[in-house]
């Protein structure tokens, strides 16, 4: 019997990464042009509000399994998505360039365990026959919000303003929590909980090190590509 995969549960996790996404990659295009416009910063410090959250996100990547495995995917994805709604409704106070650095540092820490728990679920809820098409119809989303992201942040500058925006993704961001609230509970979450490890072998998988460097090179292109865009653009206008 085929098992399906557009479950209730399956739709749910893929809305969360579609609205976390969508919100990351409107602010990965458009926070360099704020930056530069609206708070008198230089390109330099337009990439680093950039860099700001992908830092943090890398330094909690690590931990953000162990943390799943000890506390529950579910109550993990639900926390860390309120956590990142909250975080995003900073953006209306920032004026200055220093606590701007400080709130993406922030908001990265969120946004690396969400993620982490989406991806964490969506292998789990996927059937085992099916998975390799269930994560591709996952990773789908993510790559809708790649198109979607910029589109509506810099379509909501170029004729509002950028608080109109931050209004936008605040509501994307708890949408994301409403659908996060709707996903049952997988059966593996009621085992015993693990003690929290902090070895080597517990926080990296060795063997993914060469898919890993892969996705760093494509990523690195990327995202010189898509941080700097819009302020080119701008240029040439």
């Amino acid at each position: 019997m085929n098992q399906p995969i557009w479950t209730k549960n399956f739709i749910s996790v893929s809305l969360v990464n579609l609205f976390i996404f969508t919100t990351f990659y409107s602010l990965l295009t458009t926070l360099p042009l704020y930056v530069i416009y609206q708070i008198g910063g230089t390109e330099a410090q337009g990439g680093l509000v950039v860099t700001a959250m992908l830092i943090a996100a890398i330094i909690m990547r690590p931990f953000s399994g162990q943390l799943l495995e000890r506390f529950g995917k579910k109550r993990m994805l639900i926390g860390s998505a309120i956590a990142f709604a909250i975080t995003n409704i900073g953006y209306f106070w920032m004026d200055q360039f220093d606590a701007l650095m400080v709130l993406r540092f922030v908001h990265g820490i969120s946004f690396a365990i969400v993620t982490t728990a989406t991806s964490a679920i969506a292998a789990d809820i996927v059937p085992a026959k099916r998975q390799g098409e269930g994560l591709g119809y996952f990773t789908m989303f993510m790559n809708v919000a790649v198109v979607i992201g910029p589109f509506i942040g810099l379509t909501v500058t170029q004729y509002f303003t950028f608080t109109a925006l931050f209004q936008v993704l605040s509501c994307f961001a708890f949408v994301s929590i409403v659908f996060a609230l709707l996903l049952k509970e997988p059966e593996q979450e009621k085992n015993t909980k693990p003690a929290f490890a902090m070895s080597l072998q517990e926080l990296f998988e060795f063997r993914a090190l060469p898919f890993s460097f892969i996705g760093l090179l494509v990523a690195f292109a990327y995202s010189g590509i898509i941080s700097f865009i819009s302020v080119f653009a701008k240029h040439q206008a």
